[in-house]
């Protein structure tokens, strides 16, 4: 008997562990979400490297046009 005992114990401990490791998964998962969404910082950075690369361009045409 006492095994038995040993045993519901060591199943309910490894019970409540896989449960909290679920729900820091459920965490994990929704902070990824959020940060997969939240791509606003790349348009960004895509227009100030075409405003970068539009910018010479034009500046490099003048350039042409003055000499």
């Amino acid at each position: 008997m006492p095994e038995d005992k040993n045993k519901n114990y060591i199943n309910s401990y490894q019970d409540e562990r896989l449960s909290n490791i679920e729900k820091h998964i459920e965490v994990i998962n929704g902070e990824l979400k959020e940060v997969k969404t939240d791509l606003n910082w790349v348009k960004k950075f895509l227009w100030l490297v075409i405003g970068a690369s539009v910018s010479a361009l034009i500046v490099g045409l003048f350039n042409l046009l003055l000499k």
